[in-house]
């Protein structure tokens, strides 16, 4: 019985790592470097985004990727030079303490063709102690 889930196991694990290495059947998806972010402080924080392709879309002229709106949030987004690279900046100094979904998608005329991805962002700043002396 042991070696029936010994060979399920590895079975699963074969096909789960295959399935990562297959390109996109259909479509654009926007990846970014990191999946979640924490930020200390008052940061700016620079990680990179890349809009993935299949051989469909090879030649779809995508803009430049967008941010949804997030109260107090500062990005640019701005494009290397490599095609479907881009370096998000974001500055959170006006961003209060929480945790936010921060959702990138796609801009332009053919946007619908590019699926949005999320990053977990997690703010915490210091808390400042103020003594006023009079």
């Amino acid at each position: 019985m042991n070696r029936f889930y010994f060979y399920i196991v590895l079975l699963f694990g074969f096909f789960t790592i295959l399935a990562q290495d297959y390109p996109l059947n259909k479509g654009a998806k926007i990846a970014a470097a990191q999946n979640s972010i924490f930020v200390d402080s008052d940061q700016v924080i620079s990680i990179p985004i890349e809009i993935l392709r299949s051989k469909e879309e090879r030649r779809t002229k995508f803009a430049v990727p967008e941010i949804q709106n997030m109260v107090g949030l500062k990005y640019e987004i701005t494009a290397t030079e490599t095609r479907d690279q881009f370096i998000l900046t974001l500055d959170t100094s006006e961003v209060p303490n929480g945790d936010y979904n921060l959702i990138i998608k796609g801009s332009g005329q053919f946007k619908r063709y590019l699926t949005s991805t999320m990053v977990a962002l997690k703010v915490a700043k210091e808390s400042k102690l103020i003594v006023n002396n009079q």
